[in-house]
């Protein structure tokens, strides 16, 4: 099996770190090709200088930022919408707009070639060690390659639909997920403005039901060693993703509106940090 990797950032090397240990050829690109130097520098693979060259990969797995991103590595000078080998499949692990998963899946597909939505759940460390947790979306011809693909590093795979099911659940799932660090900050401002101490507000919340949740961002946020999992930058990013997801289906996006604008401030100023950091915005202004 020879699998190629787009974008080498947290998960896309991480990904590439677990896969070099398991019986596959790794064939790695990234915009910056020193970066992914640098990762073949410490395992097993190959770096190509376009997305194009990973013609005799058996599939393609795509980690890159942002819908902007996706579409250069698609429809770019040198994008996968060149492939000679058309029976290669490309999995977008990208968290993107349905539309734009949609739009890129009609473009690949008039083409001759193969798309499936591939986004995952979970930590660089779960990457590192296979326990991911991939949802999957596409044509059912495509689907059993990419759930074999997808169950190298995955601790469970689910299939829900054709596209864009995988992109429309992702972000629904991520407008829960990180939405606490912004509650909390503004939570944590109430009892600046009013001199209530931090522990009083851990003790009580620690008596409701929402209690855990609060102390474990709570404590990620002020430990001072934690290693960034995604950063504030990424939540900002896909919490306008959401808001244009649902402009573009017609509802209001008042909450995710706010929440964008939220972490788009904390990520002025600490941009790559650990997203529940940003909880910490309006306390240390």
């Amino acid at each position: 099996m020879k699998i190629g990797i787009i974008g080498t950032g947290r998960m896309g090397s991480a990904l590439a770190e677990y896969l070099s240990s398991k019986d596959v050829e790794l064939v790695v690109y990234n915009r910056t090709r020193a970066k992914a130097e640098e990762l073949c520098g410490k395992i097993e693979c190959s770096v190509v200088d376009t997305p194009d060259s990973m013609d005799d990969a058996n599939a393609i797995i795509v980690f890159v930022f942002d819908d902007l991103s996706l579409m250069e590595i698609i429809t770019g000078e040198h994008g996968l919408l060149r492939l000679k080998n058309k029976d290669v499949l490309i999995m977008n692990s990208t968290t993107i707009t349905p539309t734009t998963s949609m739009y890129v899946y009609n473009l690949l597909k008039n083409n001759g070639l193969h798309y499936v939505e591939s986004p995952v759940y979970g930590s660089r460390d779960q990457a590192r060690t296979g326990k991911l947790i991939t949802i999957l979306a596409g044509d059912d011809e495509d689907l059993d390659l990419a759930e074999e693909i997808a169950s190298m590093y995955s601790q469970e795979v689910f299939r829900v639909g054709l596209i864009p099911s995988a992109s429309a659940l992702k972000l629904a799932l991520n407008n829960i997920g990180l939405v606490m660090p912004a509650l909390i900050g503004e939570s944590l401002a109430i009892l600046e403005a009013y001199s209530v101490e931090h522990e009083k507000f851990l003790r009580v919340a620690s008596k409701l039901w929402f209690g855990e949740a609060v102390k474990k961002y709570y404590l990620r946020a002020m430990n001072e060693r934690q290693e960034s999992k995604f950063s504030v930058a990424g939540a900002a990013k896909d919490y306008s993703l959401i808001a244009r997801t649902l402009h573009d289906a017609g509802y209001p996006a008042n909450v995710s509106s706010g929440l964008a604008n939220y972490y788009k401030a904390a990520a002025e100023v600490m941009p790559e940090e650990d997203y529940p950091k940003a909880l910490r915005l309006l306390i240390e202004e």
